[in-house]
């Protein structure tokens, strides 16, 4: 057990930005692999995968419940940055087995509860849960501007809900907030 541990601890990521993607959802993408960093089984990043015209950012695959099925379930289904509420509402919904998170800047949801509208439609679906990334807006655009590095090195730390993330030059501590 403390080899597969080892191994975890070693694990390089490769992220690839597409023509239209902006490195602060790259940098969400991130955020949100980290949080889940202690899984037993290891998130896709960018899967080749697609629900109901729906493509998520991470998947978690997992054998399917249905005795001789080929396909795999949906264990876990993460959305970072802007996502349509509809989109979220639709995947909770009709993946209800699954466990649905969406990854954002913690006051962005902050601003998005206030309204009891949108707030009761949240609070209907079990199996969404939205997680707020705590970090003001500088300290976002400085770490999206460092994943534009060519040569990123970064070093992380995680413990329950902090992540540190370690440079040769700086350190940043950041807090995970689950919202519902």
């Amino acid at each position: 057990m403390e080899k597969n541990k080892e191994n975890r601890e070693s694990r390089k990521l490769f992220f690839r930005k597409g023509h239209s993607e902006t490195f602060h959802h790259l940098l969400f993408k991130f955020l949100a692999y980290c949080y889940f960093w202690d899984e037993p089984r290891e998130l896709i990043i960018e899967p080749n995968y697609r629900f109901k015209g729906y493509k998520p950012d991470l998947l978690q695959l997992i054998p399917s419940e249905i005795p001789r099925r080929l396909r795999k379930d949906v264990g876990i289904w993460v959305e970072c940055k802007d996502v349509a509420i509809k989109k979220l509402l639709k995947l909770a919904k009709t993946l209800h087995r699954s466990h649905i998170y969406w990854f954002h800047l913690d006051h962005y949801f902050e601003r998005l509860l206030a309204n009891p509208k949108i707030l009761k439609k949240f609070d209907s679906q079990t199996n969404l849960k939205l997680i707020g990334i705590d970090m003001t807006y500088q300290e976002y655009d400085f770490l999206a501007y460092q994943m534009g590095d060519n040569n990123l090195e970064w070093f992380i730390q995680r413990d329950e809900e902090t992540l540190i993330i370690i440079d040769r030059t700086w350190k940043k501590e950041i807090e995970f907030c689950t919202k519902l």
